[in-house]
């Protein structure tokens, strides 16, 4: 399903790798472009499509180093609108279903990513970093700060309690 979810959602992709074929530079770049915006639209769908594209991205960058700056991007914007004062949004990331609950964003693959890329960004680019990778550096760096320190009562959870598919 998660699969399908994908290829839906870049139907139009086979029409420009034709037109890509044809051209030059620009058809590359808009090709590119093409692929970002399906990327991009990934953080929408089920959670299954986030985790496929999770595992995928540092595979990609590890492949074509060209793009580590535009995944790097792809991965701030997503992060901006998942984490809010050095803290994850839980109520981002879980969802009530049926009476239970489920994932909805893999928040900890998520942020596994965005290190494994900002890593090796920082590898590639070296000291010619950009203000994409350093505003990632220190927003992990935050993180780090804010949950070092933190039990899980801290977070708003019971030290004592027993959590399940069925705890809210």
């Amino acid at each position: 399903r998660a699969v399908s979810q994908l290829s839906q959602s870049s139907g139009s992709l086979s029409q420009l790798t034709l037109e890509a074929g044809r051209g030059g530079a620009s058809s590359h770049d808009t090709l590119c472009s093409e692929l970002l915006g399906v990327l991009r639209r990934c953080f929408t769908l089920r959670a299954e499509v986030k985790l496929t594209l999770y595992h995928g991205l540092s595979d990609v960058v590890a492949k074509n180093p060209e793009l580590c700056e535009s995944v790097l991007e792809l991965l701030y914007s997503h992060t901006v609108s998942l984490v809010a004062e050095g803290e994850v949004q839980l109520d981002r990331c879980v969802a009530e279903v049926e009476g239970g609950w489920e994932v909805v964003e893999p928040a900890g693959w998520f942020l596994h990513c965005t290190q494994l890329l900002v890593s090796r960004g920082q590898q590639l680019l070296g000291e010619d970093s950009t203000e994409i990778l350093d505003r990632l550096v220190e927003l992990l760096h935050n993180m780090a700060e804010y949950y070092s320190d933190r039990s899980a009562g801290d977070l708003g959870f019971e030290d004592t309690d027993n959590y399940d598919r069925k705890t809210a």
